[in-house]
């Protein structure tokens, strides 16, 4: 399997799951696979374009690297900047991120509606 294929497999886990979480409403971990699942579709997208994806975990400096046009709406671009708030404090004890209504019906629309910008084919 190529690289961005590999990414992509493992962005599909990670959308599969925060789909289970949700149901079980278990918000954080919904927001915190949520967040990874977009993380590793846009680094299958650098890869796809002969990119090595950087390690890190901040969606805004994906976007930015990632080679133009990006694979769906500009819409929703805005929703996975939203998903750079949930990354480190859903792996705090101490964050009680379900508190943030906004942001989880924002969240849970998009997964319900669009199914995130996944899948993506290369």
């Amino acid at each position: 399997m190529s690289e961005s294929r590999d990414w992509l497999h493992f962005a599909a886990e990670d959308l599969r799951v925060a789909e289970l979480v949700l149901q079980a409403g278990i918000y954080n971990q919904v927001c915190f696979h949520a967040q990874q699942c977009v993380e590793k579709s846009l680094k299958a997208w650098l890869a796809h374009h002969g990119h090595l994806p950087p390690r890190v975990h901040q969606l805004s400096l994906l976007l930015k690297l990632c080679p133009q046009p990006l694979p769906f709406p500009d819409k929703v671009e805005a929703n996975i900047l939203a998903l750079d708030r949930f990354y480190i404090p859903t792996r705090r004890a101490a964050a009680v991120m379900a508190n943030d209504h906004c942001l989880m019906d924002c969240l849970t629309n998009q997964m319900q509606r669009n199914r995130w910008p996944l899948p993506v084919r290369f």
